[in-house]
């Protein structure tokens, strides 16, 4: 497959090299649930699960997991947009 052009196509290529993704995946980009939000809205079946866990100092958090359930879908997507959406600002590396 070809390298991600955007942040969206980032984060679905994860997805679809490792089945989940989770914002400990992605700390540094800003928007990552409204990018997920996004994926689900054209029809890329995730489902996400919420987890907790407890900090350095004791304290529980809360987060999601975002899981992968058709990877065919997910994989034709990131084609169809990586190949059409170059007016959206490519990832800074």
């Amino acid at each position: 497959m070809k390298t991600p052009q955007t942040t969206k196509q980032e984060i679905l290529l994860h997805l679809i090299e490792n089945g989940s993704v989770s914002i400990f995946d992605f700390p540094y980009l800003f928007g990552f649930r409204i990018r997920i939000s996004n994926l689900k809205a054209k029809f890329v079946p995730i489902e996400s699960s919420k987890l907790t866990s407890i900090n350095k100092y004791g304290r529980t958090y809360s987060f999601a997991m975002h899981r992968l359930i058709d990877k065919q879908k997910a994989i034709d997507l990131y084609e169809k947009l990586n190949g059409r959406d170059s007016n959206i600002r490519p990832a800074e590396s």
